[in-house]
């Protein structure tokens, strides 16, 4: 019990002494966690954008007729 009384008041003192709480490395908050999820979900929207033009394109050149017979 000693050891985690002195655990806590290593904690307590670092925290005055930075001002802050001490956070777990590798642990994201919430609101950090929220932007990359919605950065995350951009970025697939901006992939699929870009694969439906991508095959709007190929439509569009399959539509051509390259033997087409044009009159003059």
């Amino acid at each position: 019990m000693c050891e985690i009384d002195n655990y806590y008041s290593r904690v307590r003192s670092l925290r005055d002494i930075y001002r802050r709480m001490i956070e777990p490395e590798g642990v994201q908050d919430a609101d950090e966690q929220a932007e990359i999820e919605e950065l995350e979900r951009l970025r697939k929207e901006v992939a699929r954008k870009r694969r439906r033009q991508e095959i709007e394109a190929l439509r569009r050149e399959l539509r051509e007729d390259p033997y087409a017979v044009t009159w003059k």
